[in-house]
C-alpha cells in the first residue's frame, strides 16, 4: 500500500477522508508507532481534517472567524496523538479515536448564543436534538463522512447510523416546518 505524503496543508480534504475509508487500517497506525514518517504525515492529515470540520461544524464561526474552533481542533489532534499508543494496542479504530477527542474538545468549549439568524434557529434546533442524533448528523452532513466511516468513528453497525440520521433529518423537519 503506498500512503500518500501529505505534510502542512491537506491539499484535497475529499479525497483525504474518501481514501481513509479503503486505506486507514490498523497496519498504517502501526507504521506510524514504528516511525515511519509518510505513515505519520498521512494520521496527520486524517485526524486534521476530520478534527477541523467537525469542530467548525458544532462552534461554528465566531466574529468572523474560525480561531476558535480550530484551536479547539488542534486540541482534538494532540489529544489523538497523545493516545496513538492506545490506538495501537486496543485494536480501536483511529478515526473513533480523533472524533471522541473532538467530542471532548467542544465539550469543554464556552459555548456562547448565536445572534437570532435564520443561520442560528437552525443551530438551535440542531443543538436541541438527541445527542445520538446531533452527533450523528454532524457526522454525515457537515464533517462528510460516509456511512461507513461514521459508524467507525461512532463505534456502531452502519444500519443505526442511517436510522439515526433519518430521524434526526425527520425532527429538523418537522421542528422547521411547524416555525
Amino acid at each position: 500500500m503506498t500512503i500518500p505524503a501529505m505534510t502542512g496543508e491537506p491539499r484535497d480534504d475529499d479525497a483525504c477522508l474518501a481514501f481513509v475509508q479503503s486505506e486507514l487500517s490498523p497496519t498504517v497506525v502501526r507504521w506510524a508507532l514504528e516511525g515511519n514518517g509518510p505513515a505519520m504525515d498521512y494520521l496527520v492529515a486524517i485526524a486534521r481534517t476530520v478534527a477541523i470540520r467537525y469542530c467548525r461544524a458544532r462552534i461554528g464561526r465566531r466574529e468572523g472567524s474560525f480561531a476558535d474552533a480550530d484551536g479547539l481542533a488542534r486540541q482534538a489532534c494532540l489529544a489523538a496523538f497523545a493516545s496513538l499508543w492506545e490506538v495501537s494496542d486496543r485494536e480501536t479504530h483511529f478515526l473513533a479515536v480523533v472524533y471522541r477527542s473532538a467530542l471532548r474538545a467542544v465539550g469543554s468549549w464556552p459555548h456562547r448564543d448565536d445572534p437570532a439568524t435564520q443561520v442560528g434557529r437552525v443551530a438551535a434546533l440542531v443543538a436541541a436534538l438527541p445527542v445520538r442524533q446531533r452527533e450523528t448528523l454532524v457526522l454525515r452532513t457537515v464533517v462528510g463522512m460516509s456511512t461507513v466511516q461514521a459508524a467507525q468513528a461512532l463505534g456502531w453497525r452502519t444500519r443505526a447510523v442511517r436510522d439515526v440520521e433519518r430521524e434526526a433529518l425527520t425532527r429538523l423537519r418537522s421542528s422547521l416546518s411547524s416555525r
